[in-house]
């Protein structure tokens, strides 16, 4: 709006409420929608401790992908955030076993179903053995850091109502910055 002189003898506008709603509250009602759906759909998160070195590190921050949770298309490989079964804690890990699989983790190699899987993301093979089979919602969960790492080795398998979203983007610090498709 442009500054126009008032003449004294000219009557002042008076205040309109619409005119306030149609340049002030519409706008913030729309900024307020987009950053709800965000927060919603795309919630982000500050990563603590090593468990997903040598990926992950101390202070990344990350954004992750509800949508992938609510449409169930979770896939092996797939980094998440997920809300820990033993103390409710939020901990970034990776979807090793899905629904229905049979992990066994033996001589430091983890096999799925009984197929050897390849993983060239860990930072050391495992020192640990055991054998878990999943339930119809259940999913196994690994840090990459695998000796270092408290997980479903630790605590079992993971019901997919603890699982957040998949991580899609590093957006800090800049000199890391990477997007994560689905693998």
């Amino acid at each position: 709006m442009l500054y126009e002189p008032q003449n004294p003898s000219t009557p002042r506008k008076p205040f309109l409420w619409r005119e306030f709603a149609d340049e002030w509250v519409k706008p913030m009602l729309k900024i307020l929608f987009i950053v709800l759906l965000v927060n919603l759909f795309l919630p982000r998160y500050y990563v603590e401790g090593r468990s997903m070195e040598p990926n992950f590190h101390e202070r990344d921050m990350l954004l992750t992908s509800a949508i992938d949770v609510m449409t169930d298309s979770l896939q092996r490989g797939a980094v998440v955030v997920l809300s820990s079964p033993v103390d409710g804690i939020m901990v970034l890990k990776r979807i090793i076993g899905m629904p229905g699989d049979t992990v066994e983790i033996r001589d430091g190699t983890v096999y799925i179903n009984g197929v050897a899987l390849d993983e060239p993301y860990i930072n050391e093979r495992p020192n640990y053995s055991g054998e878990w089979t999943l339930g119809a919602d259940e999913y196994f969960v690994l840090g990459d850091n695998r000796n270092r790492s408290y997980d479903s080795a630790d605590y079992g398998p993971v019901p997919r109502a603890n699982i957040r979203g998949a991580v899609r983007l590093r957006y800090f610090p800049f000199t890391d910055v990477e997007v994560f498709p689905t693998p």
